[in-house]
């Protein structure tokens, strides 16, 4: 029974970033061809980033608070508006209509990202399903990327509204098992104390969550723009496809075996580590702009972003009091979301007045700045000091 669930949610999993790829990845691509700026592209994605944090909280107290609101209806509701917004993508409107209808759709597949996740807790091997998620990823952005090379962004809005359906009709028979699965979520909108009593609580770690901030704004200009690189770098759609699948890849087995990996050398260090190569990865195609080295720096997804995202989230557990425990993941999730914000909408404003180049030295300066803050402060835990 359970090999069973394992594979469902893990086929969940996959569907669900099969879908978020398009809105993660492939924006620029499909809205270029719509028509739109660059700079319309990073807004869209900055904001609809950041209106998916809103939401999150607010549905979660919901959830709580409301018994006739169930997990499942919550996702369901947001997969069918993703479609129902992502349909009309097909009819032809003015632009200032398409860019709402997007919008819609894309915020409502990043808000139902940690709903999804919950309905895994506490019976399922997350970590495997996560790790299938990512290659499923690998492979969807290759599609995309072949998708993309046609005359109209069509192919890919299918394939996105293909992938949400599949993610809704899993989703139907998964959740039913899991009501009770959002308490969690539940509680971080309600966790004690304020953000400003946990900052004074815990300097270091709110200045390793700023170093975070600043170097996923370098990690969101240059994922969010990849195009502009590829192209910058004289590459096609498919090169693309390449670079995005090789970084998905180079996570996939780090991730799986962190727990190992933490234990033999101290997250700290793993930390200090991928602080170190955040500073290397720009560089590499600052200083030698070619797919070769763009896929080289893409590699390096298995010890820069693998590193930091299960690192901080472990950190944090072991570091914070029970009590703040819950706040310090929320404040986690909202740096990252924070740098999509102004890595999306700065970087399109960049990439649009300064072109790819000055806006990936801007980037990687920031980058390093917040790679400074995490090597500083990312200090041995308590049961890391006795080894």
């Amino acid at each position: 029974m359970k090999r069973n669930l394992n594979f469902s949610y893990s086929l969940y999993q996959s569907l669900y970033w099969m879908s978020a790829c398009f809105v993660y990845s492939y924006t620029r691509v499909f809205l270029q061809k719509l028509g739109f700026s660059a700079s319309v592209a990073g807004a869209e994605l900055a904001f609809s980033s950041i209106l998916s944090v809103l939401l999150q909280p607010w549905i979660a107290s919901a959830l709580g608070k409301r018994k006739s609101l169930s997990l499942r209806s919550v996702i369901t509701g947001a997969l069918v508006l993703s479609l129902f917004c992502g349909g009309l993508l097909l009819v032809p409107v003015s632009m200032g209509v398409l860019a709402v209808f997007f919008l819609i759709a894309a915020t409502m597949t990043l808000t139902v990202q940690p709903f999804i996740n919950s309905v895994g807790f506490g019976y399922i091997n997350e970590g495997a399903s996560l790790g299938v998620a990512s290659l499923a990823y690998a492979g969807i952005s290759k599609i995309l990327a072949a998708v993309s090379e046609l005359e109209t962004g069509r192919g890919m809005l299918l394939c996105y509204l293909l992938m949400t359906a599949a993610t809704l009709a899993v989703s139907l028979v998964l959740a039913q098992g899991a009501g009770s699965a959002g308490a969690g979520l539940t509680q971080r909108s309600s966790a004690g104390g304020s953000t400003g009593a946990f900052i004074k609580r815990y300097p270091g770690f709110s200045l390793m969550l700023l170093g975070q901030l600043l170097i996923f704004f370098q990690h969101n200009c240059i994922n969010g723009y990849m195009w502009d690189i590829i192209r910058y770098a004289g590459g096609t759609a498919s090169d693309m496809g390449t670079a995005l699948l090789i970084g998905a890849l180079a996570e996939v087995p780090v991730m799986l075996l962190f727990t190992r990996l933490e234990k033999g050398a101290g997250c700290h260090r793993l930390l200090q580590l991928a602080a170190i190569l955040y500073v290397l990865k720009p560089l590499l195609i600052l200083l030698h702009p070619s797919i070769p080295m763009v896929y080289v720096s893409q590699g390096m997804q298995m010890v820069t972003y693998a590193f930091v995202v299960p690192g901080m989230a472990y950190y944090a557990n072991r570091l914070l009091a029970e009590e703040d425990r819950i706040r310090g993941q929320a404040l986690i999730t909202g740096s990252i979301a924070a740098a999509g914000f102004f890595g999306y909408l700065l970087g399109g404003l960049m990439v649009e007045r300064a072109g790819i180049l000055p806006s990936l030295w801007v980037a990687s300066s920031v980058g390093a700045l917040g790679s400074l803050l995490l090597f500083l402060f990312a200090r041995p835990l308590p049961q890391e000091r006795r080894v």
